[in-house]
């Protein structure tokens, strides 16, 4: 229930009562929900919005700061043929502003989209009976398009046709590209850090703060030290019983290390974090790829598709989470790859790209370089 509004209106009554005007009954409704809650309800129902309300982000999708996929829910008279068979029958709904969708603006089309940062993979989807007219609808997985993960080569898809790309389309996961490509957005999905406490012995919070101090506040991958910002590490279960907090069990991660290993679930780290943890690790002299291994270890995931793109061509190894300088010394911005010897970088964030080529920097955005070696 809304909190009771109290506020004494004797003397304003009196006031009126005097001049003979009439009254009325004050009734106020306060709304808990703020904004931004507001905007998550709706996202995860699914909203209808034309194809040019959408902002795009880098190459990715963006609707009031948020990450979102965009999907046809009308399947007119194919509907109960992609209830049957969504992924092969369904229409693909879209994670970048890929080439179809630049077609369909061109071509004056008004299909009304539906936008949603649901992480689930199933969709609302409707239509009719061809043949009796009668309305059908229901939930159906969709696939993703294909030609949005070549967009960004995801997972190496530029390089992926037939089989091997089916094979991509058919693995990916929502939940995992969302927190891959996080660093570039503001507003992350509702309720990610939200825990299930029964999953976990009663003890846990000590049990966790003791193997933080023991380790010394160090990721156990990449070593960097964390003592003066422990909010970025994560002790996690090793056998993915949460209970069993035997000393073997227990691996100790900052948050980045966290989100890339093999079969983690969906973790979503702020822009802001990642390029902290990269210039603790800068500071501490272990930011040097020395193999593209390494330098996909450090990289921000948003830049993996890049970073790929980079190793097919034969590009020089970049530098990872570089601060720019101006002519006074001062940090002005961070480059996610950088080559320092070249002033030359490539960044996520609009405002260090603009800031660094104030500083005399050559500087790009990932979907432009993504687009230049296309």
């Amino acid at each position: 229930m809304p909190p009771e509004l109290r506020v004494d209106l004797a003397a304003l009554e009196e006031a009126v009562r005097r001049m003979g005007a009439s009254t009325l009954d004050p009734h106020f409704e306060l709304d808990s929900t703020t904004q931004w809650e507001r905007i998550d309800i709706a996202l995860k129902e699914g909203v209808e919005v034309d194809l040019d309300e959408g902002d795009v982000v880098g190459g990715l999708i963006s609707w009031q700061g948020r990450q979102i996929l965009l999907y046809i829910e009308d399947h007119k008279g194919g509907v109960e043929d992609a209830l049957d068979d969504p992924k092969a029958r369904g229409r693909k709904f879209h994670v970048a502003d890929c080439s179809t969708l630049h077609g369909m603006r061109e071509r004056g089309r008004y299909d009304r989209y539906k936008v949603t940062n649901d992480l689930g993979g199933e969709f609302y989807i409707s239509g009719y009976d061809p043949h009796t007219i009668a309305p059908i609808n229901g939930k159906a997985r969709l696939r993703v398009c294909k030609i949005c993960l070549k967009t960004l080569n995801y997972r190496d898809a530029r390089r992926a046709f037939g089989p091997e790309l089916d094979r991509l389309a058919e693995e990916f996961s929502i939940g995992r590209f969302f927190s891959e490509y996080s660093s570039y957005f503001k507003y992350l999905p509702a309720g990610r850090a939200k825990l299930d406490r029964t999953l976990f012995s009663r003890d846990w919070s000590t049990v966790a703060g003791r193997v933080k101090a023991d380790r010394d506040f160090s990721c156990e991958q990449c070593g960097v030290e964390l003592g003066s910002q422990k909010s970025m590490l994560k002790v996690i279960h090793a056998n993915g019983n949460h209970k069993d907090n035997d000393r073997e069990n227990l691996v100790l991660l900052c948050l980045d290390c966290e989100r890339k290993r093999p079969g983690a679930s969906v973790s979503f780290v702020e822009h802001g974090q990642t390029q902290d943890l990269a210039r603790e690790r800068r500071r501490q002299g272990l930011a040097e790829g020395s193999s593209w291994d390494e330098i996909f270890a450090l990289a921000d995931p948003a830049v993996h598709g890049l970073l790929r793109q980079y190793r097919s061509a034969g590009e020089m190894r970049p530098e990872i989470g570089y601060d720019v300088q101006d002519e006074r010394g001062m940090v002005v911005s961070m480059m996610e790859l950088a080559w320092p010897d070249h002033q030359r970088g490539v960044a996520i964030d609009q405002d260090d790209i603009h800031k660094a080529a104030a500083a005399g920097w050559s500087v790009c955005s990932v979907i432009d370089e993504l687009e230049r070696l296309a």
